[in-house]
């Protein structure tokens, strides 16, 4: 969660950004906690960001593109 302060402040302010979160699950490693399933997509709507999701590998550039492509954060 520790995007949620900068994608609070851009959208407040207006900023033109993307912000990327390449989510794996457990980063190729186990710390032996699971918190579960966040669901970024909503976790951005939530400060009034747009948020996009890649459910496959063929999608990337093209998810890519429209989130470069989209106005504010």
């Amino acid at each position: 969660m520790f995007s949620s302060q900068e994608i609070a402040t851009a959208v407040k302010l207006g900023c033109q950004i993307t912000h990327f979160i390449w989510n794996d699950g457990k980063y190729g490693r186990s710390a032996g906690v699971e918190l579960g399933g966040v669901d970024f997509v909503k976790f951005a709507e939530t400060f009034g960001a747009k948020g996009l999701r890649v459910n496959r590998s063929g999608d990337m550039e093209r998810v890519m593109r429209e989130a470069l492509d989209s106005k504010g954060v």
